[in-house]
């Protein structure tokens, strides 16, 4: 029998990080094009957006798999 599961507020705001990393990389690869002599830059940034989003996906995909198993 097919049960309806309860999104958490994990994994909305999983989507949410996701939305706005894309529209931040999107937004800095413009910047690039503009700023072309400015290419040695070190991108600090993905050291804070990559494993936020990856523990992020983890916990998400953990209640996921959890809430399948509670309902057995």
């Amino acid at each position: 029998m097919a049960t309806k599961r309860k999104i958490t507020f994990v994994q909305i705001l999983t989507v949410v990080m996701i939305v706005l990393a894309v529209i931040w990389e999107k937004n800095v690869q413009e910047w690039f094009t503009l700023n072309p002599g400015k290419a040695d830059i070190h991108r600090v940034d993905l050291f804070v957006i990559v494993p936020l989003i990856v523990t992020l996906l983890a916990v998400s995909i953990f209640q996921l798999t959890r809430k399948g198993d509670e309902q057995r």
